[in-house]
């Protein structure tokens, strides 16, 4: 099994907890930009 001791579940926790905080991140751009870009949403399929 992949996560038999602590130091490796300590880590698979710090890995997940790096990834929540890289996606928040992202999102927080996002927002900047819109708010400054004047935009209500962003497009997320191609139009036509």
């Amino acid at each position: 099994m992949l996560l038999k001791n602590a130091n490796r579940i300590e880590a698979l926790l710090f890995v997940y907890f790096l990834a929540l905080w890289v996606e928040q991140l992202i999102q927080r751009e996002v927002r900047r930009w819109t708010e400054r870009e004047g935009l209500a949403s962003i497009p997320l399929y191609p139009v036509g």
